[in-house]
């Protein structure tokens, strides 16, 4: 049978603009979790790190926090730090609202940090009664519940933009009577990290939830915070990184065990066996790519 003219015709010039039409579009490759290596275990290292640390708006600014609040003068508003407080009381629940706003860097700068925590405070004494005040008419409280109803916030430097949309977690603060205080508890974060390198954006949605363990700390001075804590974190940490390469989108669920151990100036992130060490201050990896392991 002779073919239509026509009907070829037709066909090759649709087949030309589906062409066009795929090409102009990004391309999504979805490989399974086990295919990223050591590489994707690396993103979700340096991403606890950043999510850790005391100058990028971490846990251990929230650990500083709870340490200030186990002092007569809690947490101090400064102009001069960015930090600006706002305290309100219910004599019913005996608990605190405590909202606190950070604001760090300059736009010339190359870190910048802007950030919002809202906490639920309640101080309680030695026969486990709540009180006012930490020092409520002599009586000293020993011991202080810290809830994390809610927080937000924005990181950035030339690297990584951090933005945290979520954070949850009830932290019980013993020996605060004693110039160490010892914190326990469930701490949760949810947001999305981006990290830009020449001809690469790497894109990490996540979900953490840890336990803390014993994390010990100085009463009150947040002088040289970091290099003076010591503790354990243990938990999960699970979302999508998305790759962008030019036009191609390479996508990885992941699913991770995660462990944090922090120990006198030094923070350890171990995902898969394979431990990653940073700078607890400010979130900075020690290590190569790949790091060395043994």
């Amino acid at each position: 049978m002779k073919e239509n003219p026509v009907l070829r015709l037709l066909s090759i010039t649709l087949g030309f603009f589906l062409f066009l039409f795929a090409a102009g579009c990004d391309t999504v490759e979805s490989t399974t979790d086990s295919e990223a290596g050591l590489t994707l275990d690396q993103d979700v290292a340096e991403s606890v790190g950043a999510l850790m640390a005391e100058d990028t708006g971490g846990l251990l600014e929230q650990a500083g926090d709870a340490f200030a609040l186990a002092t007569p003068e809690g947490i101090s508003a400064s102009a001069k730090n960015g930090t600006s407080v706002v305290r309100t009381y219910d004599e019913a629940t005996g608990m605190w609202t405590i909202t606190v706003s950070r604001e760090a860097g300059h736009p010339t700068d190359t870190r910048m940090m802007s950030l919002t925590r809202v906490y639920e405070v309640q101080y309680l004494n030695a026969d486990g009664e709540q009180q006012k005040f930490y020092v409520t008419e002599g009586d000293t409280a020993q011991t202080m519940v810290l809830r994390l109803v809610e927080g937000n916030g924005v990181f950035e430097t030339p690297r990584l933009k951090a933005v945290r949309t979520d954070l949850s977690g009830e932290l019980v603060a013993t020996g605060i009577d004693t110039d160490e205080v010892t914190l326990n508890g469930a701490y949760q974060r949810s947001g999305e990290h981006e990290r830009i390198t020449p001809g690469i954006t790497r894109t990490m949605t996540y979900d953490m939830t840890l336990e803390v363990i014993d994390l010990v700390g100085p009463r009150g001075s947040r002088l040289n915070l970091s290099e003076k804590v010591n503790g354990t974190l243990i938990g999960r940490y699970t979302g999508t990184l998305t790759i962008k390469r030019g036009d191609v989108l390479e996508q990885h669920d992941f699913d991770r065990e995660v462990r944090v151990e922090i120990v006198d100036g030094e923070m350890t992130v171990t995902i898969n066996g394979v431990p990653y060490d940073f700078d607890p201050a400010s979130g900075d990896g020690r290590f190569h790519s790949p790091p060395v392991t043994g």
